[in-house]
């Protein structure tokens, strides 16, 4: 499944050819966090960390180093400063260099999580697109918690909070994609 190089670093040549896994293009930070259990309210508080996760980035090809044009596989582990980790992936993400390896059990896990906040929010059966909807409404009723906790004394602050509310409605109300 994958290669490993001489010093032992797990990598693969193609994004195309993960056996076992399914690439997903990191684009936020936020995707190394999921909503805890069952629970339907997105704030920091209710966010697990994905440890475990696999995950990879990619080193743009560059004439003359080996180590260039592969993917290099990484895992997500449980290490004090995990949040500090995670801001210093932040680059790969911005350069699209980052890749999330989902197992079928996570996408199942993300699928049935994105049901439930669906069901949770319209009362009936659907599922949240995971890219279009769930990843803005995660990182907006995030930085909402902070905002309403952190600039109370804003002259706007009241005004903010509604085009925030406004902004997640609308996310609320994209049209579904069923292949989710």
């Amino acid at each position: 499944m994958f290669e490993t190089d001489a010093d032992g670093n797990k990598y693969f040549t193609s994004i195309k050819t993960i056996e076992g896994y399914t690439p997903v293009k990191c684009t936020t930070t936020s995707e190394f966090y999921i909503l805890k259990g069952k629970t339907v309210k997105m704030t920091r508080e209710n966010l697990s960390p994905r440890f475990g996760l696999t995950y990879a980035i990619y080193a743009p090809p560059k004439e003359g180093d080996p180590l260039s044009g592969k993917y290099y596989v990484r895992e997500f582990r449980d290490i004090p400063d995990y949040v500090g980790y995670i801001k210093s992936l932040r680059h790969y993400i911005l350069d699209g260099n980052l890749f999330l390896l989902f197992t079928p059990q996570e996408i199942d896990e993300t699928r049935d999580m994105l049901r439930r906040l669906y069901k949770g929010y319209h009362k009936k059966d659907g599922v949240l697109n995971y890219k279009t909807q769930y990843l803005p409404l995660l990182e907006a009723n995030i930085f909402r918690e902070w905002y309403e906790k952190h600039k109370r004394a804003e002259s706007n602050y009241k005004t903010s909070l509604m085009q925030m509310d406004k902004h997640i409605e609308s996310l609320w109300m994209l049209q579904t994609n069923k292949s989710s």
